[in-house]
């Protein structure tokens, strides 16, 4: 996230990190954000998931909002970071607004696809932080439909009909 820095993985010694107690990041609504990890020797996956109905449970078809596809090379020597590797995560328009607890995991030889919210794993890390849904910009309806004359529009000598487009309602402002 953009000026957000969180730890890497693994940073805790007993496989659970708890960050909850930093500065939630702000996350916009409908956007889509680039989360950067960094593997240490070996390859992991990772995955993020946001419990945003905040109930104390990451739901894994409902909040998992994003994971690498398979998994990120180590670095191959201990102690040293691999280069960093980004993937997106993606929240809904409909995301409730405020604070909610995001968790970061990261399993070894394991793809993030694969690697659920909860449960046992040889190597890897769990870090919960919490981030803030605030609204996004408003957005204002433009025209739906557009009538006008076809003279000059590619139509055989003679004619001059007149031509009504429908228009798919758009939006302006941010997208």
């Amino acid at each position: 996230f953009a000026n957000a820095t969180y730890n890497t993985c693994p940073g805790g010694t007993t496989g659970y990190s708890d960050y909850t107690n930093l500065a939630p990041a702000n996350l916009m609504q409908g956007y889509t954000y680039n989360v950067t990890v960094q593997a240490d020797y070996f390859g992991e996956g990772y995955a993020v998931w946001i419990d945003a109905n905040d109930d104390g449970i990451f739901n894994d078809a409902t909040e998992k909002v994003g994971s690498t596809n398979g998994t990120i090379a180590g670095s191959g020597a201990y102690g040293v970071l691999s280069a960093p590797f980004t993937f997106p995560i993606t929240l809904t328009c409909g995301s409730p607004l405020g604070q909610h607890r995001m968790r970061v995991r990261c399993v070894y030889a394991t793809s993030g696809a694969s690697i659920t919210a909860c449960g046992a794993a040889t190597w890897g890390e769990v870090e919960d932080y919490v981030v803030n849904f605030i609204a996004g910009p408003t957005i204002v309806p433009v025209a739906t439909s557009i009538t006008g004359p076809s003279t000059g529009i590619c139509s055989p000598a003679g004619y001059n009909n007149v031509l009504s487009y429908n228009v798919t309602p758009g939006y302006t402002g941010l997208i």
